[in-house]
């Protein structure tokens, strides 16, 4: 088992408590808000690898970020996320999962918020070193006071899974409790489609560049960012 988990208090690391594989790196960014790499050791998940992320913010403002894209090899891998804000503002980014073939990756994330807390979420993968053999399972549940109000599941088992994005090599899910004006976007280079749910924003985007992708989730972080100041 591998495990992290660390509390916030006043944008002050409290508690860092590391086993395993996995390291939180602080670097002095921001004044007002805390920055950390999330970093995983060895090069990616393996097979039957096993990870426990645990993050409480009490009073804090805090942007924490996956170092690069994290890779999933052969095999089966869980990983389980637990996020807690109190009056607290939450930049939570992973890089693109780059999946491998006959990979099996197990992926639950739950945030418990209160009614002063903001967050933004973001997740996502690469298919193109898998051929589209792969497996992945991705979930996401909100709670805001502990009652559950969203339950996001991404689910891919097989090649027709996809069909409809085969076009396209990357996906990323960004879901977020800000009021930001969201651009749709339909061409050949990307996709960008949102909804809401219980004043909850999901921002779905395929696109066969990362780049254009990241340009997209850039412009969105920025804002949310400006929000928060």
């Amino acid at each position: 088992m591998n495990t992290l988990k660390i509390t916030l208090y006043d944008n002050k690391l409290k508690n860092n408590f590391q086993l395993g594989m996995t390291r939180l790196l602080e670097v002095p960014c921001y004044d007002d808000m805390f920055f950390a790499y999330l970093i995983t050791l060895g090069g990616g998940l393996v097979d039957k690898d096993m990870y426990e992320l645990d993050f409480e913010l009490l009073n804090s403002k805090a942007y924490l970020s996956s170092q690069s894209n994290q890779k999933i090899y052969k095999g089966k891998q869980k990983l389980n996320t637990k996020i807690t804000l109190n009056n607290s503002s939450l930049i939570f980014h992973n890089d693109a999962n780059i999946f491998y073939e006959d990979a099996n990756f197990n992926s639950t994330s739950t945030i418990y918020f209160d009614s002063l807390s903001k967050f933004i979420y973001i997740d996502g993968g690469f298919i193109g070193y898998s051929k589209a053999k792969f497996k992945a399972n991705l979930r996401l549940k909100l709670f805001i006071n502990y009652k559950l109000i969203f339950n996001d599941n991404f689910i891919y088992e097989n090649i027709n899974s996809l069909l409809s994005n085969l076009n396209y090599e990357y996906f990323y899910n960004l879901i977020l409790n800000e009021n930001i004006d969201i651009k749709e976007i339909f061409n050949e280079n990307i996709i960008i489609t949102h909804s809401n749910i219980n004043n909850i924003l999901i921002v779905r985007i395929l696109s066969n560049s990362n780049d254009l992708a990241m340009s997209y989730i850039n412009d969105i972080k920025q804002e949310f960012l400006l929000k928060q100041s």
